[in-house]
């Protein structure tokens, strides 16, 4: 079997600075990662389709307006 001694043990700084290099680049793509998941959750939220109560009363007003011969019962909004 092999001997160790300083030609072939690898230096604990190399190691060192390895382990460090891994896990800097580990946490970089981490938060780059969690940094599009929250932009793309935003862009999902700005394009979420919102039906809102105001938007109701508007589409019931030119339903009437667009169909004076439809009858259309009174909405709790009027």
């Amino acid at each position: 079997m092999g001997e160790l001694n300083e030609k072939t043990v690898m230096p604990i700084g190399l190691v060192v600075g390895c382990v460090v290099a891994f896990v800097g680049g580990a946490v970089w793509i981490n938060s780059s990662l969690n940094e599009i998941k929250y932009s793309i959750a935003s862009i999902q939220l700005q394009l979420s389709d919102r039906w809102t109560g105001n938007d109701m009363k508007l589409w019931v007003a030119r339903l009437k307006f667009e169909n004076p011969t439809l009858k259309i019962p009174p909405t709790n909004g009027e």
